[in-house]
């Protein structure tokens, strides 16, 4: 399978921000670029649990840098933009994975399609992910064929090169090509169906992506034995506080979440605060996952509240530490690990 290159330098161009770590006692704070030794670099883009506008961690996108190819993980509003200020090209992304389709790890899919092209993409794009993943794709396409038909006439553009969808519903083989090989796993995250979970496996380093789900054992197996676990974790009574439309902290940022309260209109409470016991994981039933997997380093990610004014990364780590001895970073937008 080809995956799209691009030049070492313009890859790792970015600057990785602070993570939060704990690995022992207590917490530490180390500077996650890429200059680790790895040839397999994880770039943290969008660490932001749910649809949330106008905070510190945006929507959910991760990609994985194995040498000079780039694999991205899922798409939520913004990842286009954190892509580029990461330094890495659009353009060079040759597959792509869908953990669900909830819009906050979907909303940018479109505008990724556009700009891969625009930026120069001239080989098949792959995509994964569950379906109507393929339906999702056409009706993008299609929704943006005239913009794209002005690119084409404005400035002489060749063709969109081919998107290729591979809808998956169940545990198994996703794909493998000179640099990783995929495996997947169904979780749980009533009400959709599928939800997926991916494991990245390259010469130097094994990645795990949870994707959004309740404690699963099936995530359990994947991750058996990986280098880094990447989990979604939510501090489940601040979320459902947030959601009540409890104001910010005195001392706190006005537009956390986009204004005080995250909350839609119409919504309700109840079944908003049911739906995170059934379809989330707590901080510490992530860390009772990553210690039952076997890992080496959990990354807390997904997070929700998104704020580090309602939750700091110390309250993140001393959630998850009695349950997880290894070493822990708390997620933040733009971090390389």
């Amino acid at each position: 399978m080809t995956s799209q290159r691009v030049s070492r330098r313009s890859m790792l161009g970015g600057i990785g921000l602070a993570a939060a770590v704990a690995a022992g006692g207590a917490p530490a704070v180390r500077a996650a670029t890429a200059s680790s030794s790895s040839a397999t670099k994880l770039y943290l883009l969008g660490t932001g649990g749910g649809p949330m506008l106008g905070g510190e961690r945006g929507m959910a996108a991760s990609a994985l840098v194995v040498g000079d190819a780039v694999y991205l993980i899922d798409c939520g509003y913004g990842a286009c933009e954190r892509i580029s200020r990461a330094g890495l090209s659009v353009a060079a992304i040759g597959s792509v994975f869908i953990t669900h389709n909830h819009a906050d790890h979907l909303l940018d899919y479109g505008s990724f399609l556009f700009f891969s092209w625009l930026q120069g993409r001239r080989d098949e794009l792959r995509v994964y992910g569950p379906p109507p993943l393929r339906k999702i794709t056409d009706d993008l396409l299609s929704a943006n064929a005239l913009p794209l038909h002005y690119y084409k006439e404005d400035m002489h553009s060749p063709p969109m090169p081919p998107v290729r969808v591979d809808e998956i519903s169940a545990a198994g083989p996703v794909m493998q090509d000179d640099r990783v090989r995929v495996r997947s796993v169904v979780v749980h995250h009533p009400p959709v169906e599928p939800a997926l979970a991916y494991r990245f496996d390259t010469a130097d380093r094994s990645v795990v992506f949870s994707g959004d789900t309740s404690p699963s054992d099936a995530l359990i197996g994947l991750a058996r034995g990986a280098d880094i676990l990447v989990h979604e974790a939510c501090d489940v009574a601040r979320t459902i506080e947030m959601m009540k439309g409890a104001p910010p902290p005195a001392d706190g940022d006005a537009r956390i979440n986009g204004a005080g309260s995250s909350a839609p209109q119409g919504y309700d409470p109840a079944k908003f605060a049911e739906h995170v016991l059934k379809a989330h994981t707590s901080v510490a039933d992530a860390a009772k996952v990553a210690a039952a997997a076997g890992v080496k380093t959990l990354v807390l990610h997904h997070l929700s509240p998104g704020s580090s004014k309602i939750v700091p990364d110390a309250a993140w780590i001393a959630q998850a530490r009695p349950h997880f001895a290894g070493e822990i970073v708390v997620a933040h937008d733009g971090a390389i690990l």
